[in-house]
């Protein structure tokens, strides 16, 4: 994963949201993904396990 990557979340309550990659952290496998929510960004951390990018 890379920053500015687009991703789709895919478990958790934010399944099927998209998002943008704005942190990575391969030490703890983190990511912090920007939301779209009700209009707003929100920074959402999530695993590498919870997204896969969107092409």
């Amino acid at each position: 994963f890379s920053l500015g990557e687009s991703v789709k979340v895919t478990s958790g309550p934010l399944s099927d949201f998209d998002g943008e990659i704005v942190d990575v952290q391969p030490d703890s496998q983190k990511l912090k993904v920007l939301v779209d929510i009700f209009e707003r960004q929100v920074p959402v951390e999530l695993g590498f396990d919870q997204v896969k990018k969107i092409d």
